[in-house]
């Protein structure tokens, strides 16, 4: 036990071997994960406490995987971690009431449709923040009301009817007490609904919640950091622990990111190394942000000329692609960076809104095996409605703007078309009606390529990327002998769409929000400047301190050098440094610069 013991510091040796409920307050860097795995190993290997009544919930598939894996290695036999939708489909399931889960584009357009119905001016995706809300807070809303009655025509639901039909149906259940022992990972990402299915499904009082309040970024699902206390309230004896220790970070970022929030626990780095750098630089305009940006990167790996001069010149480097990353509050924000590593051969891959779950040909992809999986008018519909390519706008405004419930409305909507739609509808029909029927006896890694090839000629380096990976998954579901019916369900639990490749070797470019729970050597944060971040939407700041806590969590991915840039103008409108600057130099940490092109433009215009 002592030489196992001997990877924690004082701190997690408590938070380990604490008895009862206990609430963790672990911030970047801390080993929260390290704690999860011994916490388990100590339960199994010292207290002899059955695996089966273990259950560890996490936020992202790729954190429940991990948690897996390294559990099987420690403890050698199988602990159950999931996602909560994942979870809560399982439940659903086994009570036969398997939901068919509505995606994104669909969703959007049902939206769309209310939107236009009802004369509204709210966005899209702030109806869809708003619905979201609504529901988990049980409020009375029109919009809600119409947007469910929509579901219902479809045969559908939504990822909060996902959480909330279980919700309802534990409620219901006297044995619904599941395990003696709840681990909640990121539990300040945890909204009131998630809370509720924790305690409905925990039998004793053995919850162990794991997290970071200043990390809280999710307020549009719901997420609330003050969930913390709401424990001491439920659980009157709970035992709170601080992690203190930074395994991740050099003193100078810890520094600077505590500026944000200086009344919270203080961290120590762990390691003395403090030779990285905060910078804090001006350039003239996002063209020559984006040049300076790349030829930074180009230093810290010591050229392109490396990869030019050969694979083993560069790998004998300290700094690979994949120890970058480019952190933005939006993706517009980093378009001409991208360019511009484009244009200099630096491979990238982007995270966040355009991750390969959203990739227009995947989107297609997953829309075919549906049409497999469940053939219905209704989802011939949708997919034809996503496989606009070749149509007319006419029709796509068509398509757009209506539902089919039957076969008949199907037939009457579709010759409302012109001519040349109809027949492209057919076709695309007559192939899709082939496929089903060609697609029993392939494997599911077979039909996806089949679905590929359907969607055009030829593919970009990305889309082969996002290939690979979705035959990877699906290789998984064969292997474990799991049907195309499951291997959807799979996707459609996925809560986070962001998926992030550590073995690319490439430049990552994501959002702030995408860059959670990532580290990097090294850490641009672009377009650092007032009313970027915090973000302004139609002239009004949004949640100032959950911008903040987004902040806070961009600058604390890096591991050793962070910069900040931002510009004197941006799409030709004056601009200036973020506000939030003003909290961060009080480090001391942090050198403030000037691109050398301005300097010498300054000095002329003196002159």
């Amino acid at each position: 036990m002592t030489d196992t013991f001997s990877s924690l510091n004082i701190k997690q040796q408590e938070a380990v071997c604490s008895e009862g409920p206990t609430c963790v307050v672990a911030g970047p860097g801390t080993g929260k994960t390290h704690v999860i795995v011994m916490r388990v190993w100590y339960l199994v290997s010292k207290l002899k406490v059955d695996p089966r009544e273990i259950l560890i919930l996490t936020f992202t598939r790729k954190a429940a995987t991990e948690l897996q894996e390294r559990l099987f290695t420690i403890v050698n036999k199988k602990i159950t971690a999931k996602t909560f939708h994942s979870l809560c489909f399982d439940i659903l399931s086994a009570e036969h009431q398997t939901p068919h889960i509505i995606d994104d584009q669909e969703r959007d357009r049902i939206i769309r449709l209310i939107r236009r119905n009802r004369g509204i001016k709210q966005s899209v995706r702030d109806l869809t923040l708003r619905i979201a809300h609504n529901k988990h807070n049980n409020q009375q809303d029109e919009i809600v009301e119409v947007y469910q009655s929509e579901l219902a025509k479809r045969g559908l639901v939504d990822y909060e009817d996902v959480l909330l039909h279980t919700k309802k149906l534990l409620s219901q259940k006297r044995n619904a007490h599941l395990f003696p022992y709840i681990f909640i990972d990121e539990f300040q990402d945890t909204n009131t609904t998630q809370y509720t299915l924790v305690k409905q499904l925990l039998q004793k009082d053995n919850l162990f919640a794991i997290g970071d309040p200043n990390q809280s970024i999710y307020a549009f699902r719901g997420s609330n950091s003050a969930i913390f206390s709401q424990i001491a309230e439920d659980f009157p004896n709970t035992n709170t622990i601080t992690l203190d220790i930074n395994y991740r970070s050099q003193k100078h970022i810890i520094d600077v990111g505590s500026c944000l929030f200086p009344s919270a626990p203080k961290q120590a780095p762990f390691s003395e190394q403090n030779d990285g750098e905060t910078v804090l630089l001006q350039t003239e305009n996002e063209f020559s942000e984006a040049h300076w940006v790349v030829e930074k990167i180009e230093q810290l790996v010591g050229g392109t000329d490396l990869l030019q001069a050969g694979d083993n010149a560069y790998k004998e480097h300290s700094t690979t692609f994949r120890d970058i990353a480019i952190v933005c509050r939006t993706h517009y924000l980093n378009k001409y960076i991208e360019k511009e590593l484009s244009a200099k051969g630096i491979p990238y891959q982007k995270i966040g809104a355009q991750s390969w779950y959203n990739n227009p040909r995947m989107v297609l992809v997953f829309a075919m095996l549906r049409y497999i999986q469940r053939p219905s008018y209704q989802e011939l519909f949708t997919l034809i409605s996503v496989a606009g390519t070749g149509l007319s706008q006419k029709a796509r405004n068509i398509l757009t703007n209506n539902y089919v419930e039957n076969p008949e409305t199907f037939r009457l909507l579709s010759s409302q078309l012109p001519k040349q739609d109809q027949v492209r509808i057919q076709t695309i029909e007559i192939k899709l009606n082939a496929l089903r029927d060609k697609g029993q006896p392939l494997t599911l890694s077979q039909l996806i390529g089949t679905c590929w090839e359907m969607t055009g000629e030829g593919q970009t380096e990305e889309e082969q990327l996002y290939l690979s990976l979705v035959c990877h998954i699906a290789l998984q579901f064969e292997k474990n002998k799991q049907p195309l019916q499951a291997f959807l369900a799979h996707l459609d639990s996925l809560a986070d769409h962001d998926y992030y490749d550590s073995t690319i070797d490439a430049v990552s470019v994501l959002t702030m929000h995408a860059s959670k729970g990532l580290e990097f050597k090294h850490v641009f944060i672009t377009g650092f400047e007032e009313g970027v971040i915090p973000l302004k939407r139609a002239g009004e700041i949004e949640d100032a301190n959950e911008e903040k806590r987004l902040l806070y969590v961009a600058i604390t991915r890096a591991k050793e050098d962070l910069y900040f840039t931002y510009t004197k103008q941006r799409n030709k409108i004056k601009r200036s440094v973020s506000p939030f600057w003003a909290l961060l130099k009080k480090s001391g940490c942090a050198q403030e610069m000037i691109d050398p092109k301005i300097a010498v433009m300054e000095k002329k215009r003196v002159k």
